[in-house]
């Protein structure tokens, strides 16, 4: 790792030493580094590429002389940290300013002699044990199947497949062996690159217990793959008949809470469903398929995206995403777990649309308190739902205690 040392970028003596006003609490700026679009880290948490606008979370309680500890990293190059004050970074939206050097992270170069010799043998073997572990050679995206490689890792069990990729259980093939999620993009092009690219950004940046731990994401010749950790228990869908209230709380708690650490993150999912809901052997939650999320502040253009059973009315109607339109899909799911069947069911996308307009019918077996909940969390209006899932989960865990 590369430490750039010395002193910190913007302080002065009289800075030092004056009283330093409170921080606000968040700021976006562009990061300038040489080569470009590395990853940008405060502390431990993601927060984007260089070149781009990322955002900075100032915590409540820190002032202006709260330091920050930014690392920089790319693939080939040696990292970079920079310890910057907060009130620095509020000095300018792009740091380094313009006319200074962007931050420089050094490559990582071959040196000769045995190092050179080592390095060679280790590929040597390193290549003979990949093909040994899988002998099917990949080659295109339609050559992934079971027992190929991909990445370095040995893909053994086609686990199941969504609108746009697939997913196989994969096996490490370098440290301790672990068994994960690999998900393999299916035939694209620029603009699903793009997207793609997106996603990984969107998820090395989310750390919650509920939610399926990123893992790694690369290409490997024409192949677009992402890595996730791996839930053994199925999904919801496969556990939703019959489900005992107790059953139901913990279960939708956990997802809920989930869905407002990425909403408080400025993620929205976009695409919540009992399928998206993944479930460990002992069914704790992992909210997964983030494939359509969004960012709050950096809305893409799509409209009318996702699955229609679970989509809000906002957004079949070509309105933009949104956290409440999130609740709706929670909402939804809610009904159908606790019913047996969705509020609104149908064939087509125009005939869930049509029912939309009936008030779904009334939920048996619960409080009317819990009922009540879930009615509102299905609002046709995004303004007469819930502020945020937050509150929501917490209005639905009074109810059931009354």
């Amino acid at each position: 790792m590369l430490l750039l040392v010395g002193p910190v970028w913007g302080q002065s003596p009289l800075a030092k030493d004056a009283p330093a006003p409170a921080a606000p609490n968040a700021l976006r700026i562009v990061f300038r580094t040489d080569p470009p679009e590395a990853m940008v880290y405060d502390g431990e948490r993601a927060l984007g590429l260089s070149g781009q606008e990322v955002g900075i979370d100032f915590p409540e309680g820190h002032t202006d002389n709260t330091e920050h500890v930014f690392r920089f990293e790319k693939p080939g190059y040696e990292s970079a940290t920079r310890v910057l004050r907060q009130y620095a970074l509020r000095a300018g939206r792009v740091f380094p300013p313009p006319g200074q050097k962007p931050i420089q992270l050094k490559k990582i170069r071959s040196t000769w002699g045995w190092w050179v010799a080592g390095a060679a043998l280790i590929a040597l073997l390193w290549g003979a044990w990949t093909a040994w572990r899988a002998p099917k050679k990949l080659r295109t995206v339609e050559a992934i199947g079971e027992n190929s490689s991909l990445g370095g890792y040995a893909l053994t069990k086609r686990l199941g497949a969504g609108a746009t990729f697939e997913v196989f259980l994969g096996i490490r093939l370098s440290g301790d062996e672990a068994e994960v999620a690999v998900k393999v993009l299916h035939a694209h092009g620029a603009k699903e690159r793009a997207r793609f690219a997106r996603q990984a950004r969107i998820l090395a940046g989310l750390r919650h217990p509920g939610i399926a731990r990123f893992l790694d994401w690369g290409q490997d010749r024409e192949a677009l793959f992402m890595v996730e950790e791996l839930a053994d228990g199925g999904n919801l869908r496969e556990r939703m008949a019959g489900m005992k209230f107790p059953d139901f709380m913990k279960t939708f708690g956990e997802v809920a809470e989930a869905i407002s650490h990425a909403h408080e993150q400025g993620v929205i999912h976009r695409d919540l469903k009992p399928e998206n809901i993944l479930l460990t052997a002992d069914g704790a939650v992992k909210v997964s398929d983030f494939g359509l999320a969004a960012l709050v502040e950096d809305e893409d253009g799509t409209r009318g995206v996702g699955t229609p059973l679970y989509m809000a009315p906002e957004i079949m109607a070509g309105g933009a995403a949104t956290p409440a339109s999130d609740q709706y899909a929670l909402g939804v799911m809610a009904y159908q777990m606790l019913s047996g069947k969705p509020p609104h069911e149908g064939a087509t996308v125009a005939e869930i649309m049509r029912r939309r307009g009936e008030a779904p019918a009334p939920l048996r077996g619960v409080s009317p308190q819990v009922q009540a909940v879930v009615m509102r969390m299905l609002a046709p209006e995004p303004s007469a739902r819930f502020a945020s899932v937050r509150e929501a989960i917490s209005s639905l865990r009074a109810a059931a205690l009354q």
